[in-house]
């Protein structure tokens, strides 16, 4: 589980405090990547800059080397790799695999695929049984890399796996992550059912942790699921639909049942709501009006004459 920044920083004060560099660096070097991924790299450098210029250890090489991986390639996997040879040496083979990890994701990122699939599928085989975050973050690096040579159910298989470790460590935002990725692959290769399903389930974990940018690439990719389908022409021109099970509260606190919203969000069309009817309570209902993707300016005519129907009364229900 990551720390929170102040966490990491009141333990490697304590840890330097005591005189234990070896601990300290260490905590930082398994927040590193994290810190890197947030693009947080001022204050990954500030934690490296704690310790004086002279100390060498397996842990603050690879925090260097995920620190130097945005601008020297090559450095950064000198250092990891070196990093790996030293923490696995002294026995401490969770930092030799988050330093392998690291190494390969910078030989991916430099088009060294084939050196990236070697490390991962080797630093796969030494890890522990079980699901850990390591053995995740290598299943996810090692999908990106079988997509990117072209093997791609074995990137899929990959991507899976990385999905299930995600769910058994309870990683809500990391297993999201994975299925925007296999929802993606599934629609290049045009298995549009298996995308549609692995882009349904990210926007079903809105509430559960998948964070706004997965969300934003899960309803992309189902817009143009929908185009390549050809379902976007206007088969309709205007849905009408509830927007909600029942009335307003009357205290105006609390909101009805929401479940007839996210259907249209999902489909990343103009959607509005405009009052129809009122309830047992004397309180508005609404209808929702829903239209075609693009086609702004002609739902808002559309709710505009829906709305000029009920008046000037509208209609009591119950």
């Amino acid at each position: 589980m990551a720390l929170s920044d102040r966490h990491v920083e009141d333990a490697v004060e304590r840890y330097l405090a005591a005189g234990d560099e070896t601990r300290a660096a260490r905590v930082v070097a398994l927040e590193a990547e994290g810190a890197v991924e947030r693009g947080e790299l001022d204050r990954l450098r500030s934690w490296i800059m704690r310790f004086p210029a002279a100390v060498s250890l397996p842990a603050l090489d690879l925090a260097r080397g995920l620190l130097l991986a945005t601008q020297d390639h090559a450095r950064a996997i000198d250092l990891c790799r070196s990093a790996a040879e030293r923490a696995r040496e002294g026995g401490d083979l969770e930092l030799a695999a988050a330093a392998r990890i690291a190494a390969a994701g910078a030989l991916h990122r430099i088009g060294r695929t084939a050196g990236a699939i070697e490390l991962l599928t080797q630093t796969l085989a030494e890890l522990e049984d079980g699901a850990s975050h390591a053995r995740g973050r290598a299943l996810r690096l090692l999908g990106l890399a079988r997509r990117d040579a072209g093997d791609i159910e074995a990137a899929v298989d990959a991507h899976t796996k990385a999905e299930y470790v995600f769910a058994v460590l309870g990683d809500p935002r990391a297993q999201a992550r994975e299925r925007c990725s296999l929802g993606r692959i599934h629609l290049d290769q045009g298995r549009l059912s298996e995308a549609q399903r692995a882009f349904v389930e990210v926007l079903d974990a809105r509430g559960a942790g998948a964070e706004l940018g997965q969300i934003l690439e899960a309803q992309a990719g189902l817009v143009e699921l929908r185009a390549r389908r050809g379902d976007t022409d206007e088969a309709v021109d205007t849905l009408i639909t509830p927007a909600a099970s029942g009335e307003a509260s009357r205290n105006l606190t609390t909101l009805e049942d929401q479940s007839f919203c996210p259907l249209w969000t999902m489909m990343h069309g103009p959607c509005v709501t405009v009052p129809a009817f009122t309830g047992p309570n004397s309180m508005p209902m609404g209808l929702q009006v829903v239209g075609p993707i693009g086609e702004d300016a002609r739902l808002l005519e559309a709710a505009r004459w829906i709305v000029g129907a009920f008046e000037p009364m509208p209609l009591r229900v119950g």
